[in-house]
This record gives structure tokens, C-alpha cells and sequence, in this order.
């Protein structure tokens, strides 16, 4: 709730400072079947307003190059409840430690890291060069 109440009072700050429109990625190519092309340009404009709001209720959380699922323990340390949590990374042994860290991390934040959310954690194609558009929807990606 404090965070939450933080991020509505400085919202204000946020906008006045940020452009009032977020850059668009410089495209790539022809789109895939699902309208989706390679980007040379992040977006950066804050996501304070879309992503505080979504903590409350649990994130989908991808993580590529997991490793020791750094990503997921600064998520999991900062409060955030973690619906679905997607861990890749090609080297098995990075793998088979993720597993055990999960395990423990799920000990250590039951209420912000249930069993379902790390369920299918490896479902997705470990090498992210062969992972598709069709494999994010499957997983549960939605367009923001």
C-alpha cells in the first residue's frame, strides 16, 4: 500500500519530466503473423503508472539469461507477488541451480511465490534465439 501511494504522488513529477509520448522502436523487417517486429530502440518512458498497480496482483515475470534468478529475487526482496515466473537459460547446470533457487525462494516468500507460479518455469525453449511470438502467447503474453 505505501509503494502504491508513493507511486500515485510522484506520478505527477513522472509525467512532467518524461516525454509525453513514449519512442517507439525503430521496427525491422516484415512483422510476424502476429504483427510483432524486431526492434533497434528500446521504449523508455517510466512504467510506474502500468507496473505498480500490476504488483498488486502479481506479475508475469520472463527472465532470459536467468542464471542464479537474480531477476526473480529482486522482484520477490522489493515486494512483488510473481503470478508466472519463465526462467531461460541454455546451460544445464544453470538450470538444474535455478530449480533448487526457486525451491528456495518459494520457502522464503510462500505468500508472494506459490508452487503454481513457478510450475512450468521451463516450459519455454531455453535458447531465446529460437523462442517466437507464438511461444510467449502460449506462455500467456498479452499485448500491454
Amino acid at each position: 500500500k505505501a509503494s502504491l501511494q508513493w507511486v500515485h504522488s510522484s506520478q505527477p513529477m513522472l509525467d512532467r519530466h518524461s516525454p509525453s509520448a513514449s519512442l517507439a522502436g525503430s521496427a525491422l523487417g516484415e512483422p510476424d503473423s502476429f504483427g510483432v517486429r524486431n526492434s533497434t530502440q528500446l521504449r523508455t518512458r517510466p512504467v510506474a503508472s502500468t507496473l505498480f498497480p500490476a504488483t498488486a496482483q502479481g506479475i508475469v515475470l520472463l527472465e532470459p539469461f536467468g542464471g542464479l534468478c537474480a531477476g526473480l529475487e529482486m522482484a520477490l526482496r522489493n515486494g512483488t507477488a510473481v503470478k508466472q515466473y519463465l526462467y531461460l537459460d541454455t546451460n544445464a547446470t544453470s538450470r538444474q541451480i535455478a530449480a533448487h533457487r526457486m525451491q528456495q525462494l518459494m520457502a522464503l516468500y510462500p505468500l508472494l511465490l506459490p508452487a503454481s507460479a513457478i510450475q512450468n518455469a521451463f516450459s519455454l525453449p531455453q535458447d531465446i534465439r529460437q523462442l517466437t511470438t507464438s511461444d510467449l502467447i502460449t506462455a500467456g503474453a498479452t499485448a500491454p
